[in-house]
């Protein structure tokens, strides 16, 4: 007869990380606390030196009715992000080279293939200039994750996953993060889809979402969620502030420079 094991619970299989569902730790609270700051500080900085804005709705990010929605939306998911699977912004089993080195290598890597793989082949000027480009695009990078991952991603995984569970479908959490993180992935592309729609013969055409199904963009998207989905929301944010480091701010801020090399 084998001997029972002295352990409560089976041994997780290697590398899958247990999400802890109980309440937020403080240090995440601490975190999110700075990352509004932050937030803050650059609308001040704003307010003082105001900059062009290069599109409206970037513009519209910058009100102020619009950063406090963003703060309480975010709080929110901060305080849902355990009970829909996502792992503390300080997991102790998450390594710092999991939180801080990998993602900051992919927002690198996803910078350099947006200037090399696109913006040199079909030049377009969409960035703000050097230096206001560093406060701007840190202020937009902890924005959008917040808005994308922390919010939409939190919410709508925890709901489909809710819904799935009560048909009793198997592996409920995983599916409805995997639906969750397409339609959230699809936010920023959007627009340049419907763009592309409006102008192909038959709106609707499948080619225009197959299209985007293998555009950086997109991928890059479900790569930060998934990277959230395991490591999270702190490695999110570092992905996204690596590739504005690279694509906005050392890139864009510089732009005629390199263009003329």
């Amino acid at each position: 007869m084998r001997p029972r094991s002295l352990s409560p619970h089976p041994r997780p299989p290697e590398g899958h990380l247990q999400i802890r569902r109980g309440p937020v730790s403080g240090r995440s609270l601490a975190t999110y606390g700075l990352l509004v700051g932050t937030l803050l500080l650059c609308k001040v900085v704003f307010l003082l030196l105001p900059v062009s804005y290069y599109l409206r709705d970037q513009a519209s990010a910058f009100v102020w009715p619009t950063l406090i929605g963003i703060i309480v939306v975010g709080f929110a998911g901060l305080l849902l992000a355990p009970r829909a699977g996502f792992p503390d912004m300080w997991d102790e089993r998450v390594a710092n080279t999991r939180r801080f080195v990998l993602p900051a290598v992919d927002g690198i890597v996803y910078g350099l293939i947006t200037i090399f793989a696109l913006d040199l082949l079909n030049p377009s000027d969409v960035h703000i200039a050097f230096p206001a480009s560093v406060l701007f695009y840190t202020y937009g990078g902890i924005f959008l994750e917040i808005l994308l991952r922390l919010f939409g991603l939190t919410l709508l995984t925890w709901v489909i996953a809710a819904l799935a569970g009560a048909v009793r479908l198997p592996r409920g959490d995983e599916i409805g993060f995997w639906i969750a993180n397409v339609v959230v992935s699809l936010y920023e592309p959007m627009p340049y889809i419907q763009e592309q729609l409006a102008k192909t013969p038959a709106r609707g055409d499948p080619g225009v979402w197959i299209h985007w199904a293998f555009e950086p963009l997109f991928l890059a998207n479900l790569l930060t969620g998934y990277i959230y989905r395991r490591f999270g929301f702190l490695a999110a944010v570092v992905l996204r502030l690596s590739f504005y480091a690279i694509w906005h701010v050392a890139y864009g801020g510089f732009r005629p420079f390199w263009l003329s090399l």
